[in-house]
């Protein structure tokens, strides 16, 4: 006679392995949505269990100057500055170097301009950030002149002086291009 939990558990490792191979070559929305279904079936859920897994982050200490920025945080952030605190602030930021000014506009429309000394935000999360003509020095080693700065994805902290921008966190990519070079961390 056949034992039928014999067949049922090869049958379970013969979509286990299958599945494992698949992931490791790219198809594993096929497969994920082919366990959902069984698992709806079965009452279970395989949510995850071959999904890919997220961005890859990397760690960068960036210290740059421009002439102006803006960052538009993906969530509410905390600034903390020489004159006060924006608590919960959801909106855009613009530092304009050369004017020596920050400006914090709300997602109302309502802009608060202050003098700029230290602009401290101690978590933020920013899909993009783009430095044109920027001075700056990427982890103590990459240094620039005069160069353009591409973050993608950051999270960490951002410190904004008169000196520039200090960007501590991480980032699933960074491309800096200076002298005729094109220097990428991904």
């Amino acid at each position: 006679m056949t034992d039928w939990r014999i067949v049922g558990a090869s049958a379970v490792a013969v979509v286990v392995i299958s599945g494992i191979f698949a992931t490791t070559l790219g198809v594993s929305d096929g497969i994920s949505g082919l366990l959902e279904k069984v698992g709806g079936f079965v009452g279970k859920q395989s949510s995850g269990l071959f999904s890919q897994p997220g961005k890859h982050a990397i760690t960068i200490d960036v210290r740059a100057y421009a002439d102006s920025a803006e960052f538009k945080p993906l969530s509410h952030i905390n600034a903390t500055f020489d004159t006060g605190t924006f608590a919960n602030f959801n909106g855009i930021l613009k530092a304009d170097m050369v004017a020596r000014k920050v400006v914090f506009k709300d997602a109302a429309g309502a802009e608060s301009a202050f003098n700029l000394g230290t602009v401290a935000i101690d978590s933020i999360r920013v899909a993009s950030i783009n430095l044109d003509r920027a001075k700056f020095i990427i982890d103590g080693q990459v240094r620039a002149d005069n160069g353009n700065l591409s973050l993608k994805d950051f999270s960490g902290k951002l410190t904004i002086t008169r000196d520039g921008f200090q960007f501590a966190g991480t980032v699933s990519s960074l491309k800096a291009s200076f002298d005729n070079k094109t220097w990428n961390l991904s």
